[in-house]
This record gives structure tokens, C-alpha cells and sequence, in this order.
């Protein structure tokens, strides 16, 4: 009886740990795939990724909420707004009332960069999966990403927390 447990245990780890090392792996094909489509714009996945946090808080936010959203380094974020400051993309502006704390503003050249910016490559990967599929697909990564906040004790972003519809329904 208890050798049967163990081996249910092994099978259901092992699983995880395969689905794992799938998920890290599709993750990162994709990812190759929308940085090559990137190149043309001059931007990384990253920058894009930061203009998008950008442009859907109203053109404003702060550095700490990027952070938070992108599960960066907050010296890696810092370095990276920096950049894309000097390239007039974003500015920086601290916080009247805490010193501490610095928003980052999206530029009328960045809102024109953004703009341009296609999504082809992500639209290409995601064609093959029909409206079921991708609804079935939120819901799983929905629960594995608020079992990754639990398990590593940081609070669960609201996005994630509540019934948050991120796939728009056609």
C-alpha cells in the first residue's frame, strides 16, 4: 500500500515536472519568435512589454508596478527605463510626495513606437488554438500562476486573484 503512494507521488511529480519543463520550453519559443518579429522595431520583448504596461495604466506608472508585473529586478527595470528613456521612449518623473518613489511616463514618440509595434508573431502561435482552447488555457495558467504567488508567499496580484477575463470573447 504505502509503495503505491510513493509511486503515485513519483508519477504525479514527475508529471508536473515534465509539464514543467513544456511549458518553460513553449514559453521560450514563443518568446524567440516574438523577439525576432522585434528586431524590425528596434525594441526587445521586454521594452515592448513595458511600453504595453505603459499604454493600458493610462501612459503612467510607477516603476515598482512594473516590476511587480514583469517579476524583473528592480535594477534591471531601472537600467532598462533608463535606456529607453534615452531613446525618448519614456520618462521619468518622481513621486511630489515621496521622494522614494518614480513613475514612468510613455512619450509621444513611444505611444507612435507602440503603434507601430506588431503582434503578428503572437497571433500566428495562438491561431491554432480555437475559442475553447484559449478560454481552458487562462484557466489553467490563471491557477498555476496564483499557485506560484502562494507558494512563494508574495501576495497575489489583483489580475490574477479575482474572475479577471483576460481573453476577449469574439
Amino acid at each position: 500500500m504505502e509503495n503505491n503512494k510513493n509511486e503515485e507521488a513519483f508519477d504525479k511529480q514527475y508529471t508536473a515536472f515534465g509539464l514543467w519543463r513544456l511549458l518553460d520550453h513553449t514559453r521560450y519559443m514563443i518568446f524567440r519568435f516574438r523577439e525576432k518579429e522585434l528586431e524590425s522595431y528596434g525594441v526587445t520583448p521586454i521594452q515592448a512589454y513595458v511600453l504595453d504596461i505603459t499604454i493600458n495604466n493610462g501612459g503612467t506608472v510607477s516603476i515598482n508596478d512594473i516590476v511587480s508585473l514583469t517579476q524583473r529586478r528592480h535594477h534591471t527595470i531601472s537600467t532598462l527605463i533608463a535606456r529607453m528613456e534615452r531613446h525618448g521612449l519614456l520618462v521619468r518623473t518622481r513621486d511630489p510626495k515621496d521622494a522614494r518613489r518614480w513613475y514612468v511616463s510613455i512619450t509621444e514618440k513611444g505611444r507612435e513606437q507602440f503603434a507601430r509595434i506588431s503582434r503578428d508573431s503572437i497571433t500566428q502561435i495562438f491561431s491554432v488554438l480555437n475559442t475553447e482552447d484559449l478560454a481552458g488555457l487562462e484557466k489553467v495558467l490563471n491557477k498555476l500562476i496564483v499557485a506560484a504567488y502562494e507558494a512563494s508567499g508574495e501576495p497575489v496580484p489583483a489580475e490574477f486573484s479575482g474572475v479577471k477575463k483576460i481573453i476577449s470573447s469574439k
